[in-house]
Order: structure tokens, then C-alpha cells, then sequence
């Protein structure tokens, strides 16, 4: 085995030849080219012949990443139906755009990686701003890791470079919740309104979007106040996954007596759809929050003719759908109710996701910790 670096006169750029020797001693010669200096080249070759006399070395494949990417996409839809759209989405907007055919998986080097990323921080949107938020880039960055992943497990090539890609610095955005007095003006404004009785599940269990309106009647046991999650509606409105997005999100929660009553009060309110709509009633959901003929409801309508019309009826902080579930949360915290509880309830992958989500609730509460000691008798 021997290798050298050479300049190229053409393109002033540097690259390693490696020579090597099959089983049989025949010779053959193997470039990499792209290095900006030599010093780039050598770190490389040696690297190479490190490999070599290990026995790991790959030959640097020749696909384009995009190719890769995309056949990558096609396999992988099958096990993210879920996500499959926003995954398409974020592939073909985010990351095919910084990505020309001449990168293939055999160099693609960390610096594309940190490129695409720089991109992405300085693309100027519609709406005057200049970067995607910090997540969205996230959330790229962690679909060309995955990619790469599996480029290395087909044994396409040694290392996955993204892994140290450089994030932009999340300035963080502080959580915007409902005090007491907001959630009863809500609620009060909400009443009259049809989907009341999803502002309600929702502040009252800290479910889901998906995760409510995909609840049935089946999923609810009235004689022990409680519901499981079984079954989630898609983003779009148009389809059904069973079971929550992770296991620990398929739970059981508890109900207290009032949400039951309210449950119960909307019961009748379906009994009567069914009746006044008879066969044009569509029984096949078994829906607790749907239509006026039992289908399902779309996502956005409900934010936009619903939601934000009774936010702004209100006279609240504006929030999003999402942020009823850190109402929820928040709302047990300051009650004292245990983290570990919290996390079950809210279907987290473990308590740190709860700890990490509410910790600026927690320093509140040093203050009960404190009226509690006071009030020992030691």
C-alpha cells in the first residue's frame, strides 16, 4: 500500500492517490479529490491507510447523496407514515436545494453539512425575515443524519459527518400559558361554542390535538372517570394512525368529576346529530369530537374559524392549540401534583422531557416547599 497528495492544476484543489493490492496482488489506484489544502489531503490519506491496514476501509462510492437521499426517502416511508409528508417536505424545501449532483457519498465532507446549515440560516422568507427557526433546521439536520446513517450500515461509507455538524444557538422562546383567570374566561366565552368540549379535554387532560380528536366513545370508561388514548387523527385531517406517536403516549388518563359531567352533557348533544340527521349520520367513527354528521374534523378549520375567533372574543394572551397542554401541565405543577405523575399524564418518554419542558415553573414553587417546612412541628 502507498499513497501520495497531489495539486490539480486545473481546479487548484488537492487530492490523495492510494494504491492498494487485491487478494490476487493486483494493483489499482484510488482518488479523492476536493481537499482545499494539502494539509486537508494528507489528514485524509492517513486516515485512509489507517483504515486499510484495519481492514474497514471503504471505497468511497460514487451515488450522488441527493440519489441516496431520495432512494433513502422511499424505504423509509414505509416505517414513518406519520411524519412521511413533513419528511418529503423537508427533503425537497431544505435540503435538496443546498445539495448539487457533484456531492456524492464518497465526498461529502462535514464542511457541506455546515454549509447547508449556514444556508438555511441566512434563506430570506416571504415574510421579510431572513433564517428558519432554529428547530426547522434541527429537524433537517436530523433527517441527513439519519440518511447517513444508513449510507454507513450498507457499508456505502465508513463515517456519518453530519454527527458533528454545528447548530445554530437556540435563542429559546418563552412559553406562553393561561393563568387562572384566563382559562375561566376562555371557557366562559367558549361555551356556546360546538368544539367547547375540546377546549375543555384539552385543559383538563393536556392531550394531544391529534390525540382528541381522534378519541372515541369506546376509548371512554365513565364508571372508573377515565380514557385511553388509542387512536390519533393525522395533521391534515384525512386519516387515522392507531395507537399514540411512542409507546409511552398510548396511556390511560384519569378523569375528574366535572370533565366526566361535561363528557356526559356532550354525549347528548351527538344523540341528538344522530337522530335529527338519521342515515345521513356517518356512525362509522364513533367520534366524541366530530362534525355535525360524525366525521371527522380538519385541523385547520378548527384553528382558524374556531380557536382564534374565541382567543380574540376573549380578550386572552394569544396561544397556540399546542400551549393548552402546557396550561395543563403547568396548571398540576403549581397544585403540587408530582413530575413523575405529570409525565404519565402527558404520555412524555420519560420525566427529564417533563423537567426539561416546565423547569421554569419549578423555582416558583420553592416558595410552598418553604410553607410546608415552616409548618413541621420540629
Amino acid at each position: 500500500m502507498a499513497g501520495s497528495v497531489h495539486k490539480d492544476k486545473d481546479s487548484g484543489k488537492w487530492y490523495y492517490m492510494l494504491t492498494l493490492y487485491d487478494e490476487n496482488g493486483k494493483r489499482k489506484q484510488k482518488k479523492k479529490r476536493g481537499f482545499k489544502t494539502k494539509g486537508e489531503a494528507k489528514a485524509a490519506l492517513s486516515e485512509a491507510e489507517t483504515e486499510v491496514n484495519k481492514g474497514t476501509y471503504i471505497e468511497p462510492s460514487k451515488e450522488s447523496f441527493v440519489k441516496y437521499l431520495n432512494d433513502w426517502y422511499e424505504i423509509k416511508v414505509i416505517s414513518i407514515p406519520r411524519s412521511a409528508k413533513t419528511t418529503r417536505t423537508i427533503i425537497d424545501k431544505h435540503i435538496i436545494p443546498h445539495f448539487d449532483d457533484k456531492v456524492t457519498l464518497g465526498n461529502l465532507q462535514l464542511k457541506h453539512v455546515d454549509n447547508f446549515i449556514l444556508n438555511m440560516t441566512k434563506h430570506k422568507r416571504n415574510d421579510g425575515k431572513v433564517g428558519y427557526a432554529p428547530a426547522t433546521i434541527k429537524r433537517a439536520l436530523d433527517v441527513v443524519k439519519s440518511c447517513l446513517e444508513s449510507a454507513v450500515d450498507n457499508g456505502l461509507i465508513v463515517k456519518n459527518v453530519a454527527r458533528k455538524a454545528t447548530l445554530p444557538k437556540s435563542t429559546g422562546t418563552e412559553m406562553k400559558i393561561w393563568d387562572e383567570d384566563e382559562i375561566e374566561k376562555f371557557l366562559e366565552t367558549a361555551k356556546e361554542d360546538r368544539l367547547y368540549i375540546l377546549y375543555y379535554l384539552a385543559l383538563m387532560t393536556g392531550m394531544r390535538q391529534g390525540e382528541l380528536l381522534g378519541l372515541r366513545w369506546k376509548d371512554i370508561d365513565f364508571p372508573n372517570n377515565s380514557l385511553s388514548v388509542k387512536q390519533v387523527l393525522s395533521h391534515d385531517g384525512k386519516q387515522f394512525f392507531p395507537g399514540a406517536k411512542t409507546k409511552k403516549g398510548n396511556r390511560t388518563i384519569s378523569l375528574n368529576t366535572k370533565t366526566t359531567d361535561a363528557l356526559k352533557q356532550h354525549k347528548i348533544l351527538i344523540e341528538s346529530e344522530k337522530e335529527k340527521h338519521g342515515d345521513g349520520y356517518i356512525n362509522n367513527y364513533d367520534l366524541v369530537i366530530c362534525t355535525t354528521i360524525g366525521t371527522p374534523y380538519n385541523p385547520s378549520n378548527i384553528l382558524n374559524r374556531s380557536f382564534k375567533p374565541l382567543i380574540e372574543k376573549a380578550e386572552v394572551t394569544p396561544i397556540r392549540f399546542h400551549d393548552l397542554r402546557h396550561v395543563h401541565a403547568t396548571m398540576l405543577l403549581k397544585l403540587g401534583e408530582n413530575p413523575k405523575v405529570i409525565s404519565e399524564r402527558l404520555g412524555h418518554k420519560d420525566i427529564n422531557t417533563t423537567l426539561r419542558i416546565y423547569s421554569h415553573v419549578l423555582p416558583s414553587m420553592q416558595k410552598q416547599v418553604v410553607e410546608k417546612l415552616d409548618s413541621l412541628n420540629f
